[in-house]
């Protein structure tokens, strides 16, 4: 147990309710540290929790993002209802999901993400697709 730490020195709190990059003083003080500098995500993993889903699921979820900042959860997907999270690796997300099985006993599966899209046109098309006669050629010019 220490009374103060000096300027450089690293120390551990517990029990203590923060988040990744907080400062600490000792109230009479109002100094803050810069923010430090986070990664964007490369990856991202769907992850849907075996059988109902359960407080401790989005509980877990919250902590893990409170205290890495490289972690975070994207969106849920309605359609599948799956949560999509991200971080900075494959494996990264896969300690995160080991966690939250031990440390909450939330079991989940995983896959990447679907990618649902729609297609539009965005101009006319030039060449109008027919069925290949004898008499025909494969494609026509469009005409308007």
């Amino acid at each position: 147990d220490f009374d103060e730490i000096g300027l450089g020195e690293i120390c551990a709190i517990f029990d203590v309710e923060c988040a990744s990059g907080d400062t600490f003083t000792d109230g009479t003080s109002s100094y803050s540290m810069t923010s430090m500098f986070v990664l964007d995500p490369v990856i991202s993993l769907a992850i849907k929790p075996i059988g109902t889903e359960t407080p401790n699921f989005s509980c877990a979820l919250h902590r893990f993002q409170k205290e890495d900042p490289t972690f975070r959860v994207l969106h849920v997907d309605h359609e599948s209802k799956e949560t999509i999270i991200s971080g900075i690796g494959e494996l990264h997300l896969e300690i995160y999901v080991e966690r939250m099985k031990c440390e909450y006993g939330v079991a989940g599966t995983t896959r990447r993400p679907q990618v649902v899209f729609c297609e539009t046109l965005l101009f006319a098309p030039l060449w109008r697709p027919t069925v290949r006669t004898a008499l025909r050629p494969l494609c026509q010019p469009w005409t308007a």
